[in-house]
């Protein structure tokens, strides 16, 4: 898939929302499982979270619509996508809008996972690609990752 970003074979981090065709398109490469962390009201949606999951569905992909919002990037949001990820048949393919979100998430549940402090994910993070222009997001990354709960 276009621009996508893979930290291991188990999930790939997508920088925009899939199309329809993209959809299928993951089904034929083997993907078991689509993460949403779009909300069902943003704006410029190829597909809706709602029509996206049907979709998955429909082509056997095991759908999970995580809505996150600027007012849920929160430690027990984290928690609760880190408990949902692992229950899930790999490979997944995670998305959100542009790549914020999901990548944040994804990089912190890897890392929690492995022990990485937040500095390292920070590093890695940007030798993949990934932009984290907020700075209260990187802070709330680290922040996460070295607190005695990750």
């Amino acid at each position: 898939m276009d621009h996508t970003r893979s930290n291991d074979d188990r999930l790939s981090i997508g920088l925009k929302p899939p199309t329809a065709a993209a959809v299928e398109a993951l089904v034929r490469s083997g993907y078991r499982s689509l993460v949403n962390l779009r909300c069902e009201e943003e704006e410029s949606q190829p597909l809706a979270p709602r029509a996206e999951g049907e979709i998955a569905r429909k082509l056997g992909l095991r759908d999970v619509d995580f809505p996150v919002s600027g007012a849920s990037f929160d430690a027990a949001r984290v928690t609760a996508f880190r408990r949902e990820i692992r229950t899930l048949p790999e490979p997944v393919y995670l998305h959100c809008a542009r790549g914020k979100r999901v990548s944040a998430f994804a990089m912190m549940h890897i890392a929690a996972e492995t022990g990485q402090p937040g500095e390292d994910v920070l590093r890695r993070a940007e030798e993949m690609g990934f932009e984290w222009d907020v700075p209260e997001m990187t802070k709330f990354v680290c922040a996460y990752l070295d607190s005695p709960r990750a």
